[in-house]
């Protein structure tokens, strides 16, 4: 059966017709990434898709953005998110992770020269607490080694002598 379907698949081929292609000037895409500037893309990780009215209204409340942010839907539980300010940009992206409805939003920096389809929406970072350690494990070493055992440590919060002594 697979090599059936393998032999079919070798003996299709596109028309003269559909074999077009269309050259765009240098110029032509400078708009939409001049605009560009201030957006994220976004990844609602959800079984179903999401109330994406719902989902605007929300996540525009929780981000307390200080100017107007505009979304745009452009695949299932896919948005590009566009923002006025650099700041409120920075914001969200400093504030994560982030949730609507229990789902994890993923989120991406904007790259005009991918296919939504293209982006990879297969990490997002996480804060992580490690609570009851002994005082003399409460250091960045041992914090590393704790968060390299979930995925890649980024940060262990400690003091300039590199001991993280507090609750945890």
């Amino acid at each position: 059966m697979d090599e059936e379907l393998a032999k079919q698949w070798e003996e299709l081929s596109l028309t003269k017709k559909e074999k077009w292609e269309i050259i765009l000037a240098f110029n032509s895409t400078t708009k939409a990434m001049q605009q560009s500037n201030f957006c994220l893309l976004a990844m609602i990780i959800a079984e179903r898709p999401i109330n994406r009215e719902s989902f605007k209204i929300t996540m525009s409340r929780v981000w307390r953005c200080n100017s107007w942010i505009q979304f745009s839907e452009i695949g299932s539980n896919k948005y590009l998110v566009e923002f006025h300010l650099e700041q409120d940009l920075q914001q969200v992206i400093c504030g994560t992770p982030w949730s609507f409805d229990r789902w994890l939003v993923c989120l991406h920096l904007y790259e005009g020269n991918r296919s939504i389809n293209e982006v990879p929406f297969t990490t997002e970072e996480f804060w992580m607490h490690a609570y009851n350690m002994p005082l003399a494990s409460m250091t960045e070493d041992v914090g590393k080694k704790i968060g390299d055992t979930i995925g890649k440590s980024l940060i262990v919060q400690v003091d300039d002598r590199g001991i993280g002594w507090e609750s945890f």
